[in-house]
């Protein structure tokens, strides 16, 4: 399990991604007799499978229609939506339980896109990644020595070295060396990205920012564009850092969280926002103006708030999730305390469905569950109830 000094630090990206694509989707793999409101068959090699409950985890990462965790072994498994590779097995079968990513037996790390793709570092400090068009682990060149990973929207993901330093990637072009997003960054302990900007925590506790800043989310005091790293102005010392695309937040070691940017998806200044829950209940308030504002209502969070959609760990081991945007689909249980969800010591949130890692090494995960993105075997069949991941 993770310990609380741990569990300060965790920051995990929570975002309601773009709308499912129109394409036909690739079959659903469930346990024999399903309870679901929609129908699957089983692959002949898993006929009268029994499937148990999902143990010994440490990380859980949600993505669009589907989520990853890490286990105690180092091993990582998913399920869910595989149209794209997201389960990591080679096909495009998609899992109503979780399934092993073959071939990924040695990882320290889990970092899970918001999208449809998600990497590993290894215990040696290289990282794999796997999704969005690649169906089984890729070896990222350029990588070694990884302390630390992050998976952004669209296709980005990135990993702070040894020396410090940062390499990031797009999965489009994850056959070629990465490459480092900013001239000058350096001393970085932490990385977030999003599509179009990106911010570093440091070792001194600053956190810098770079890129598209039309919303502020630079936090820099400005809405201009920057290529070079600027420090966030006015934040108190940091200890991690998160991003959407048009807002970026840092974790205080009061707990607390400061914001700066825009609310929403986008730079859309007209989209409403739904801040940070104060005791379990979403506040609203727009974010003006390019520096950080500070929500001190969150005492102990485990993930920040990065889209359209937020959820953080309150200090009780409760969870409390809310939609950014009112155009946004219904979130089964997302305004709010989530019902019967006690004891997490990490969120994250994907398009529809949220999942969170609870004290005892299982898995809870709640929303809608179209792929089998619950990972409960049951298909079709949205709840607001977190259900327990079931392992084949």
């Amino acid at each position: 399990m993770l310990s609380a000094r741990a569990r300060d630090v965790v920051i995990l990206a929570a975002v309601l991604v773009a709308s499912p694509s129109c394409s036909e989707r690739a079959p659903i793999v469930a346990p024999p007799t399903p309870t679901a409101l929609g129908s699957a068959s089983l692959a002949p090699s898993d006929a009268g499978a029994a499937p148990g409950l999902l143990r010994d985890a440490t990380a859980v990462g949600a993505g669009a229609r589907h989520a990853c965790a890490r286990l105690t072994s180092g091993d990582v498994v998913c399920w869910g939506a595989n149209d794209r590779g997201q389960l990591g097995g080679g096909s495009e079968v998609a899992f109503a339980v979780a399934v092993l990513v073959p071939g990924v037996d040695h990882a320290a790390e889990l970092a899970v896109s918001p999208d449809d793709f998600a990497c590993v570092r290894h215990q040696d400090g290289g990282v794999s990644c796997w999704g969005h068009g690649t169906p089984k682990p890729l070896q990222i060149k350029g990588i070694s020595g990884a302390i630390r990973i992050a998976a952004s929207d669209g296709a980005t993901a990135c990993a702070v070295l040894e020396d410090a330093t940062v390499r990031c990637w797009t999965m489009d072009d994850a056959g070629k060396p990465a490459t480092d997003p900013a001239p000058g960054l350096r001393d970085v302990v932490m990385i977030a990205a999003a599509s179009d900007h990106g911010c570093a925590l440091l070792k001194s506790g600053a956190v810098s920012c770079w890129g598209d800043n039309c919303a502020g989310q630079l936090g820099d005091g400005t809405r201009v564009a920057r290529a070079t790293p600027a420090p966030v102005v006015d934040l108190a010392r940091a200890v991690g850092v998160a991003v959407s695309p048009a807002r970026s937040c840092a974790l205080l070691p009061s707990h607390a969280l400061a914001c700066w940017g825009a609310a929403g998806w986008s730079c859309d200044a007209a989209v409403p926002d739904r801040c940070v829950p104060a005791g379990g209940k979403p506040g609203c308030g727009y974010l003006p103006g390019a520096r950080p504002r500070v929500a001190r209502s969150v005492t102990h969070v485990a993930a920040l708030p990065a889209g359209r959609l937020g959820c953080v760990v309150l200090e009780n081991g409760n969870v409390a999730c809310w939609d950014g945007r009112v155009e946004a689909p219904t979130f089964p249980g997302a305004v709010g305390l989530v019902d019967g969800m006690t004891g997490a010591v990490a969120v994250s949130a994907g398009e529809r469905h949220a999942c969170a890692l609870v004290t005892d090494g299982t898995i809870r995960c709640w929303g809608e569950n179209d792929a089998g993105q619950l990972g409960n075997g049951v298909i079709g069949q949205a709840s607001a109830v977190p259900a327990a991941v079931l392992q084949r």
